[in-house]
């Protein structure tokens, strides 16, 4: 993805989701999501380092949610 210029944010007013954001492959997309302007929300298993990314990408809030979450085989 080009690097744009700050008055240039291709996904302003964006909501990105990004499952297993809080490392490798995940946190790189939330961070260029972010530095194109999307609001972007990171789900993963693991809380602290979860906690971690938030502070690493410059965020002011982390909200937990617990959803149960049943898998069955098909």
């Amino acid at each position: 993805m080009p690097r744009l210029a700050n008055a240039q944010k291709l996904l302003d007013g964006k909501v990105v989701l990004i499952t297993g954001g809080s490392g490798g492959i995940g946190f790189a997309m939330a961070k260029a999501f972010l530095d194109s302007g999307a609001k972007v929300i990171i789900s993963g298993t693991n809380e602290g380092k979860l906690r971690n990314c938030v502070e690493q990408l410059g965020g002011d809030s982390f909200r937990e949610t617990v959803k149960p979450l049943a898998l069955h085989s098909v």
